[in-house]
């Protein structure tokens, strides 16, 4: 997952859709070597020749065509001396990571890129504070996060970004949408906003600022001895960040959980497996599949102390990643009711490998299972009890419901909440 990013997502942090992420990095380990040279991009496949893998003629003439084309823009183009040509090769590249269709995981990243997803994952960046879709036609705003630019603009689940800066979303690629919207700390972005359910469309001006990503939130619901306890992503101290709402919630005299993973884009694998630890004792978190079909399970870390509260999770079409193996995993140990929409399914485990001038390759190494050996890839989580929120109704964060009187949640048009309450009963 990115900020200012995607699963499909881009967080202006993408929705990294985010991403599945290993907590380790191929560092120096360059199995795609991708150098600039006067005469063309020359790919080193560094000796590796993977199962599957096209035969050395195959991938000679292929490797031909990108050279063709490299010298006859060169040659041809009209107005090639002003072109930027390490922006050429990263487009290029960034075609080749597109054309594999492992949507929203395999794909290239710039210096500057990375840099943001590494600031992302460590709870922290600098942009407007908004998880944006880039799926459709145009941007869609997925969610804010609280204190955020964004949520200081009035931006909201389902808004659409029309135009950023006057120029029109349809003109720019959507792989770059996140980085347009983000800029240096106290710099000044403009979008033209249509609203979820309007035809109206109004022009906000946002500073943007260092937004700080809380992984875990949580709060009593009113009227309840339910807790709600929301993970927005799986960055680095999501575990440690559960626990304490656990312990938190317990405490205040919690009886049962509602876990919130709408919109979660995934993050670090370790961390989705140190959440689902907190509420199995034993078993299989996910399966790994390689590219010759061995498959090795990941178990439940037995050092832990999970709760056996009942619980509800809920997710939506922006649950990705890591947040499906969590709610997988759950799903399939019977330990948790399913609540909300199919999942995105983003179904492959990442592996970084950084080229020569800062960039970056997140290549799709595996592909994984839940427990019971459902493929997510492509399919996402299927609900047990599938809820889909009215058009222009937004989901209740779990710091919205502090503000909330038991009253008002009796009332609320967030139907997926509402499911969970009812399967959970008045917690009271």
């Amino acid at each position: 997952m990115l900020p200012d990013q995607t699963p499909g997502f881009r967080d202006e942090r993408e929705h990294p859709q985010r991403r599945l992420r290993r907590a380790g990095t191929a560092l120096g380990a360059l199995v795609v070597a991708i150098a600039l040279f006067t005469g063309g991009v020359v790919a080193d496949r560094a000796g590796l020749v993977p199962i599957g893998a096209p035969s050395a003629s195959e991938t000679g003439t292929n490797l031909s065509l990108i050279d063709q084309a490299w010298h006859l823009l060169q040659e041809h183009y009209v107005d090639s001396s002003t072109l930027d040509w390490r922006t050429v090769a990263y487009g290029a590249i960034s075609g080749m990571t597109q054309a594999v269709g492992d949507v929203g995981h395999t794909t290239f990243l710039t210096p500057s890129q990375l840099a943001s997803e590494q600031a992302a994952l460590s709870g922290a960046y600098v942009g407007i504070g908004a998880v944006i879709d880039v799926s459709g036609t145009r941007p869609v705003i997925v969610s804010v996060f609280p204190g955020s630019p964004a949520e200081a603009a009035g931006l909201g689940h389902g808004d659409v970004i029309v135009s950023i800066d006057g120029t029109d979303t349809t003109s720019v690629a959507l792989q770059d949408i996140s980085a347009t919207i983000r800029g240096p700390e106290g710099s000044k972005v403009t979008l033209v906003i249509q609203p979820a359910g309007s035809s109206t469309r109004r022009t906000v001006t946002i500073t943007r600022a260092k937004v700080d990503i809380p992984s875990v939130a949580w709060s009593m619901v009113p009227g309840t001895t339910i807790a709600d306890i929301q993970i927005t992503e799986f960055a680095n101290g999501a575990t440690d960040a559960l626990k304490k709402a656990l312990s938190a919630a317990t405490q205040a005299g919690a009886t049962s959980i509602v876990l919130d993973l709408r919109s979660n884009p995934g993050g670090y694998v370790s961390e989705a497996v140190g959440v689902a630890s907190q509420f199995l004792a034993s078993g299989v978190v996910y399966i790994s599949q390689d590219a010759s079909g061995t498959k090795k399970s990941v178990s439940v870390d037995t050092g832990q102390h999970p709760t056996d509260l009942p619980v509800v999770v809920l997710v939506n079409h922006a649950t990705a990643s890591g947040a499906e193996i969590v709610a997988g995993a759950l799903q399939d140990h019977h330990r948790a009711q399913i609540v909300g929409e199919t999942t995105f399914g983003t179904g492959t485990v990442l592996l970084r490998f950084d080229l020569t001038d800062g960039s970056a390759l997140w290549i799709g190494t595996q592909k994984w299972l839940t427990p019971s050996g459902h493929e997510i890839w492509h399919h996402g989580i299927t609900p047990d009890h599938v809820v889909a929120l009215a058009s222009g109704d937004q989901p209740v964060a779990a710091d919205q419901l502090k503000q909330m009187t038991a009253a008002e949640v009796a009332a609320t048009k967030d139907a997926q909440l509402a499911a969970a309450l009812k399967l959970l009963g008045t917690g009271s």
